[in-house]
């Protein structure tokens, strides 16, 4: 076996092993030689914006959609699974119900593996657009690049330094890593979660009964129309907060079977006392904003806002690498 010798030079057809990069490089990369580290890292830092361009303006395959876990493939065996997807084009608004993600990671393999569970990720309901994905540590250009374009920025298996760290919080640019690629995965799916559409259905929290209308005569000498009520079942709410966030609370007054309003309380009072909810039994006096038109024997219901919204379901992307596209 020939001995391995330090040169300072190398001719052209010389091969060579070159070490300390700090980021390994992929086959038939060009290296090039430069008269010192500053040098270097202004020239890289040029490179990586120039693919950072590559990402948002030109090369559309690195912005792909998958519509489903099981079509849109290309039957291209020399191409990896997630690399036969067809691409598409950024729209200039992004939908609330999307994922705008770049994706570095340490090396080729690893890449790889994380872009084949991002894309076996449901679409139906949550669009996923991978504005970058890259091999090496997170530069500032990957910074404005996710500024700019709202995405989230998943790191697999390296350190992200300190600095950029910084950058990325100052720039609110949320920079997720971890060297564990189910824990990524855990923050693909909570994402996935955070934009999946809802609906708002209604819940009822308590009934009243009003006993008596009277007026009240209000600042500056304004006359409101209050009604004297009698808790029926459950509590009737004001407002309702859970933690540091207000619930979306609402009253409609019933008569008859008839739905007459359904807007926000005004004023609650369990007696003389201003609160902000009222249990079954106890008696209350409430005002309703832009409702005046009470009568004895009036239902008012007190309703509850809430999300209905289904699980983001990444299960079929965590399973083992399937072979669907030849079934």
């Amino acid at each position: 076996m020939k001995k391995k010798k330090r040169i300072k030079q190398a001719p052209p057809s010389t091969v060579i092993s070159i070490q300390g990069f700090n980021t390994p490089a992929l086959e038939l990369s060009e290296i090039h030689g430069v008269k010192d580290e500053q040098t270097g890292k202004r020239l890289s830092e040029r490179y990586a914006e120039h693919k950072g361009y590559d990402a948002e303006n030109e090369d559309k395959n690195e912005t792909l959609e998958i519509s489903s876990k099981f079509n849109q493939a290309k039957r291209d065996p020399s191409l990896k699974r997630w690399q036969r997807q067809a691409p598409v084009v950024l729209d200039d608004e992004q939908s609330p119900h999307s994922m705008h993600l770049l994706i570095k990671a340490d090396v080729k393999g690893a890449l790889e593996a994380f872009m084949e569970y991002i894309h076996l990720l449901p679409q139906d309901q949550v669009k996923i657009f991978v504005v970058k994905h890259g091999i090496g540590p997170v530069t500032e250009t990957d910074i404005d690049l996710a500024n700019k374009l709202k995405a989230k920025i998943f790191v697999y298996n390296m350190n992200v330094s300190k600095s950029i760290q910084a950058l990325a919080k100052n720039r609110n640019v949320e920079l997720l890593s971890d060297k564990i690629i189910y824990n990524l995965m855990d923050s693909m799916q909570e994402y996935g979660q955070s934009v999946m559409p809802y609906t708002l259905e209604p819940e009822v929290t308590g009934t009243a009964s009003v006993n008596q209308v009277f007026t009240l005569n209000g600042k500056q000498k304004q006359q409101f129309t209050s009604a004297g009520c009698t808790m029926k079942t459950g509590i009737l709410y004001k407002k309702l907060t859970r933690g540091s966030k207000a619930e979306d609370i609402s009253c409609r007054v019933v008569r008859d079977g008839t739905v007459l309003f359904q807007g926000a309380v005004n004023t609650l009072f369990h007696f003389k006392d201003t609160v902000d909810s009222v249990k079954a039994p106890a008696d209350c006096s409430i005002t309703l904003s832009g409702f005046d038109r009470f009568h004895k024997g009036d239902a008012i219901e007190c309703l509850h806002m809430h999300r209905k919204q289904s699980l983001y379901d990444d299960s079929f992307a965590r399973q083992p690498q399937h072979d669907y596209l030849d079934e």
